[in-house]
């Protein structure tokens, strides 16, 4: 009995040493932090493709929450809850070529579905996400870049967003729809310059009279709070 305990020992302590030289296939989650609620602040901007001097542009303040995330393609680690969106008239809130009456931007919480609003003062408008449909302004998980447990990168993209682009003359109200394809730079586990969101992704036009232009170019960014990562 005894020399068939030996080789049985040995093959459980060849076991262990193999699982305890594994690769970091164990790391399986990307942590965040901080997680939940968090804002940021930045300019969205649209034009119909290979008309730049009909650009649109609004201040906008994103509202979001955001978990951990899964290292599994197509996993949702987020939701945009509420787009505060400055309509007050000047050109340091929202513009537009004078000649299509520019109003602004009106997200949807399903297709042809306003997202309610509220009016917080000084023309700002705040839109309320919170409701949208399951998969609707989903932050969704793609990537990374980098050997781990160095990423440099996470890559990702807006699952479900829905625009209206309000004008008074030639366009009324298109809707466009589609994913926005987003990107973080990770440098020494801290995403860069707190830049999370830059999209510049073309959205297909998805209803509206014939004069709208056939796709617009949406081109994103936002300042948000630092955010750091670890691996789990």
């Amino acid at each position: 009995m005894p020399g068939r305990i030996r080789p049985l020992l040995a093959f459980v302590v060849l076991l262990s040493l193999l699982a305890a030289s594994a690769p970091a296939t164990a790391n399986r989650l990307i942590r965040l932090e901080p997680t939940g609620s968090i804002g940021g602040e930045g300019r969205l901007e649209a034009s119909p493709e290979l008309a730049e001097n009909t650009r649109m542009s609004c201040n906008v303040t994103l509202l979001a929450t955001i978990t951990s995330i899964p290292k599994v393609a197509g996993t949702s680690f987020g939701k945009l809850t509420g787009l505060a969106i400055d309509r007050g008239g000047t050109p340091t809130h929202c513009f537009g070529n004078p000649l299509l009456g520019f109003r602004g931007f009106i997200p949807l919480t399903s297709s042809r579905t306003p997202a309610p609003s509220r009016e917080l003062g000084s023309g700002i408008l705040l839109y309320d996400l919170s409701r949208a449909e399951a998969r609707a302004w989903s932050i969704v998980y793609d990537s990374f870049e980098g050997a781990l447990p160095e990423i440099s990168a996470i890559n990702y993209h807006l699952e479900g967003v829905q625009f209206f682009i309000e004008t008074e003359l030639i366009y009324r109200e298109c809707l466009y729809a589609g994913s926005l394809g987003d990107r973080m730079t990770v440098i020494r586990r801290v995403v860069t310059a707190n830049e999370v969101v830059l999209s510049r992704s073309g959205l297909a036009l998805a209803g509206g009279p014939g004069s709208c232009p056939i796709r617009a170019i949406f081109n994103m960014a936002f300042s948000v709070p630092r955010i750091t990562i670890a691996l789990l």
